[in-house]
């Protein structure tokens, strides 16, 4: 079975105990979580979340898009949409979330996945109501989401 964490604190550090499938955590929650200053490099961040036990891990930065670290050793940025009108991000996490397990069902590998994550937390930014994603919104912005290889600092 496969579990996405998205939580922080205690409830996180009893979920990685349990070697869960995926972790999804902003930058600055793993930072304080594996006190490391908030400027530490996403994938190092996502590395340490492995070496707690997630299997995989994305690390969130706002408008910089994530760094989502495979078991297989892959390290990827998926960058946000560029030029995008925010309208009212909140709840972009979950959406992101939506994005990633619709995704998964879909058949698609995790970094494609992730990029669907992202392209679905981008239109929840783009409403004015929170947890709202408008699916005609997700393509066009799925063309936009750019994702290249990533090395370890």
């Amino acid at each position: 079975n496969r579990t996405l964490i998205d939580a922080q604190k205690a409830p996180l550090q009893l979920a990685l105990a349990e070697k869960p499938w995926l972790v999804k955590i902003n930058r600055q929650e793993a930072a304080a979580m594996l006190n490391l200053p908030a400027t530490a490099d996403s994938a190092t961040l996502c590395a340490m979340l492995q070496q707690a036990g997630a299997e995989n891990a994305i690390v969130t930065d706002g408008a910089e898009g994530a760094t989502l670290a495979e078991s297989t050793g892959a390290v990827w940025h998926i960058a946000s949409p560029p030029d995008l009108a925010i309208i009212n991000p909140i709840c972009s996490g979950d959406a992101m979330n939506a994005g990633i397990l619709t995704g998964m069902e879909q058949g698609m590998p995790l970094p494609e996945a992730t990029r669907l994550g992202v392209a679905c937390a981008a239109a929840n930014c783009l409403t004015p109501t929170s947890g709202v994603v408008d699916p005609k919104n997700v393509s066009p912005l799925l063309e936009k989401v750019a994702i290249t290889p990533k090395k370890l600092a």
